[in-house]
């Protein structure tokens, strides 16, 4: 491999190769007629450059031949490009790797200058500066781009001090294509900052929680929700702002969601702002395990829904409200379903006069309660409300009601919409008129 190859270190290794057992210095040096010291010194560079092998028995050091692949198949075998200069930068050695790459052959790269080869690519300062340190025995590694017509490509420059065959100091460079890592490196960066993008727009706060309860990440959005910069919640657990009480029904959903392996558990906890105010948040819950399935700890998507459930409350507060208007007007009151035309509700009134049980009366149809005779009374304006879209409101009629007799009553129908504008239930209120005839 080397360009100054002594006629003796040939000699030698024709020795060594006809006697495998192994040679001793002294006997070498009988066998060349060359003085035993000049034959050490060539026996160093031969162990140097891989060529032979030393034992040593006692005072007695044996060499033999070494049974190593040589270097110049070894660069071959290596899926890496590799090329090795001598101290004049004069290419002395390649692989078949980057005799492909450069689309040369190799007795046309080899015994020129780098400068004057097909290697002139790497003729560059920084890499001419890193050979020379090799030359005075510095390893160096370094990422190399390399620009062609169909595209960039991206090399991990290794340059190795060697020493060559002759025994002058050289250097090997291998070059390890790492351009497919680069690129997956790359659009995994891309996918992260696309990613943390989308976290920070949304208007739901991101929360990460190990499995000891502390905070691990939070997105931006939570100095919306709880007042606190994203920073100060990290190390901390989230019981910290927790309501009292809240505590242990918090690690009991938790632990529900780690058992049922998958997300979407939903849980709303009272939680403390920053000025110390209570806000609700509602939180999705998503275990996260690690690559032995053990629990790692939860992902949160988290919302404040202190104003939705306040008014629900005041929603609530206020059907309530009605409800109770309705169920103390003397007025008898029903509502029926507008297509299957079953009874869904009726208030007192009407319960006391008609002898209506809930348990009885709901669901079904006033045919199936009733006297034929009622039904047509209570049923009188159902068909001109729904097919009108519009109230509704018969005139005096006659009705027989049990424990007071035949009276008089007024009925009035009401449509009663769905927020689509779909047509869902017609409400009937009914008067009992008689003491106004």
């Amino acid at each position: 491999m080397g360009c100054d190859f002594p006629e003796e270190l040939s000699r030698i290794l024709e020795i060594l190769k006809a006697n495998p057992k192994g040679m001793s210095v002294s006997d070498i040096a009988g066998e060349i007629s060359v003085n035993r010291n000049t034959v050490s010194r060539y026996l160093d560079m031969l162990l140097i450059s891989g060529q032979v092998e030393m034992k040593t028995y006692g005072k007695a050091k044996v060499f033999y031949l070494s049974q190593r692949v040589p270097i110049s198949s070894m660069m071959n075998f290596a899926s890496d490009m590799v090329f090795v200069l001598d101290r004049d930068f004069i290419v002395v050695e390649t692989n078949d790797a980057l005799c492909r790459f450069v689309q040369e052959k190799r007795e046309v790269i080899c015994g020129i200058p780098m400068r004057d080869s097909a290697l002139v690519a790497f003729d560059h300062p920084l890499i001419t500066a890193r050979l020379r340190d090799a030359m005075e025995g510095t390893e160096s590694v370094d990422e190399l781009r390399y620009v062609r017509v169909d595209g960039e490509l991206f090399y991990r420059v290794k340059i190795i001090p060697t020493v060559l065959n002759s025994g002058i100091p050289g250097v090997t460079v291998m070059l390890e294509d790492i351009t497919e890592r680069r690129r997956a490196e790359e659009a995994l960066r891309e996918s992260e900052q696309k990613y943390r993008a989308l976290v920070e727009q949304i208007n739901d706060a991101i929360w990460i929680i190990d499995d000891d309860w502390t905070f691990n990440y939070a997105s931006p959005r939570t100095e919306r929700i709880l007042g606190y910069e994203p920073e100060d919640l990290l190390g901390r657990r989230i019981f910290d702002y927790l309501l009292p009480g809240e505590e242990e029904r918090v690690i009991a959903r938790l632990t529900d969601a780690a058992e049922e392996g998958n997300g979407g558990a939903v849980i709303t906890v009272a939680m403390r702002h920053h000025d110390g105010h209570t806000i609700d948040v509602e939180a999705s819950i998503s275990p996260e395990f690690d690559e032995l399935g053990n629990l790692a700890g939860f992902r949160a998507v988290c919302r404040d829904v202190s104003e939705r459930r306040a008014a629900a409350r005041r929603v609530l507060k206020w059907k309530t409200f009605l409800h109770s208007i309705l169920q103390n007007i003397p007025a008898m009151v029903f509502v029926t379903e507008s297509r299957t035309h079953n009874i869904i509700f009726f208030n007192r009134s009407f319960k006391v006069n008609f002898g209506a049980d809930a348990d009885l009366i709901t669901g079904k149809r006033c045919v199936d309660i009733f006297p034929p005779a009622l039904c047509r009374v209570l049923a009188t304006g159902d068909n001109e409300a729904i097919t009108t879209r519009q109230e509704f409101e018969t005139d005096r009629m006659p009705c027989y009601i049990p424990g007071k007799g035949e009276r008089t009553v007024s009925i009035k129908k009401v449509p009663l919409f769905s927020s689509s504008g779909e047509l869902k239930y017609v409400l009937g209120i009914v008067k009992d008129v008689t003491a106004t005839e």
